[in-house]
């Protein structure tokens, strides 16, 4: 993962600006870690609905499925995989405080 990206991203999961939601990457102010993420790297485009969006990755973690837009994971350097692994823990309860120490030690 890109380190500056990742220092950005945990600090902001940690930061108290973001409430966090679950089976969205935003909505109705809530945001998934990933969204955290989305808006980190560019706060305005990627907010599309699913029909809208043009390219992106597809991602299955285990409570569902989410778009997530390819440039933004690209840039960040997380793979796939990864990304679903991050949506089912937020999805599944875990704070963004215990998701941020996951980035750190695995990403």
């Amino acid at each position: 993962m890109n380190a500056d990206i990742k220092v950005k991203w945990v600090a902001a999961l940690r930061s108290g600006k973001y409430r966090q939601g679950e089976g969205y990457l935003q909505k109705d102010g809530r945001f998934c870690c990933l969204g955290v993420l989305c808006d980190l790297l560019d706060d305005k485009d990627w907010r599309r609905s699913w029909d809208e969006q043009e390219a992106g990755s597809l991602l299955w973690g285990g409570t569902g499925l989410a778009i997530v837009p390819d440039d933004g994971l690209a840039r960040a350097g997380i793979h796939p995989h990864k990304a679903g692994h991050l949506m089912t823990m937020n999805d599944t309860g875990e704070s963004f405080a215990r998701i941020a120490d996951w980035i750190e030690k695995n990403l």
